[in-house]
């Protein structure tokens, strides 16, 4: 049967890394049946990378306000696209890290939109998400916001607020339930985060077999990972230097060095 694999995060979990290793080896998974489906939009600081996007991508106009209109034509435009795959593919790959957080806040509706769409069109919805545990997922999520430019926060507040502030995002039996409760727990894949836990001992390889393949030496894998966490005193530095109002998430031209060279934060994927 033709099936949607929808990679829903979470964020902090080689999100990144799959995405960009999917798409690199794009032609070799659909010699297999199977389609990664290129990003038709462009959203501002976004990685092409997250083809699912437009399920709950906003759009924001030049005054900064939503444009509603213009993410329902986003919406409908991505669904087309991933209805035309299923007419040459059986299976159809998606994946964007939000997800998880916007299906139980700002974007309730997803998963009875896509269930109705799934029935109309005849496909099935298998769930894959990765999941670590709370106090390492924050540590790495706070590391993240400050390479981000988008807190001042210290790591001793943010964690200090997280059991009510992030309570949606960390009640993953809560959230795990109500997804199961629309396509069923059969259809749910769920994955420990932790490098000793991964099938074959690669994050690759372990997110391969929930699609029903095999890591082989047909694919091309990342050398490092591709959205690097800040290290030691660096966080610091940079958190302290986000409370500056010319550093932000959009101009900050900080550059850090990387296995890749030399980072240019307004540039880099984040």
């Amino acid at each position: 049967m033709k099936t949607l694999f929808l990679h829903i995060g979470t964020a902090k979990t080689a999100t990144s890394s799959i995405q960009e290793f999917c798409a690199k080896n794009r032609e070799v998974l659909e010699k297999k049946g199977y389609c990664f489906p290129k990003s038709l939009y462009k959203y501002p600081v976004v990685r092409e990378s997250r083809n699912a996007h437009f399920l709950i991508g906003k759009v924001y106009d030049e005054e900064g306000n939503r444009n509603l209109q213009e993410e329902e034509r986003l919406f409908h435009q991505g669904m087309e696209e991933m209805h035309r795959c299923f007419g040459e593919y059986e299976k159809v790959v998606m994946s964007d890290e939000s997800l998880w957080l916007s299906s139980n806040s700002s974007h309730k509706d997803l998963w009875s939109v896509l269930k109705e769409d799934a029935e109309k069109y005849g496909y099935m919805v298998k769930i894959i998400v990765y999941l670590r545990r709370q106090d390492e997922y924050l540590s790495s999520r706070w590391n993240q916001f400050v390479k981000e430019g988008t807190t001042v926060e210290t790591w001793e507040h943010h964690f200090k607020n997280a059991p009510v502030k992030r309570k949606a995002m960390l009640d993953y039996a809560a959230n795990l339930s109500r997804i199961s409760g629309f396509f069923g727990k059969e259809n749910i894949l769920v994955r420990r985060f932790s490098r000793d836990s991964f099938f074959g001992g690669s994050i690759y390889a372990d997110f391969l077999q929930c699609l029903g393949l095999e890591l082989t030496g047909e694919y091309t894998q990342l050398e490092e990972d591709v959205n690097l966490a800040l290290k030691g005193n660096i966080t610091e530095i940079m958190r302290v230097m986000n409370t500056s109002p010319v550093l932000t998430r959009y101009n900050n031209l900080l550059k850090l060095p990387t296995p890749y060279g030399v980072l240019n934060l307004e540039k880099s994927i984040l």
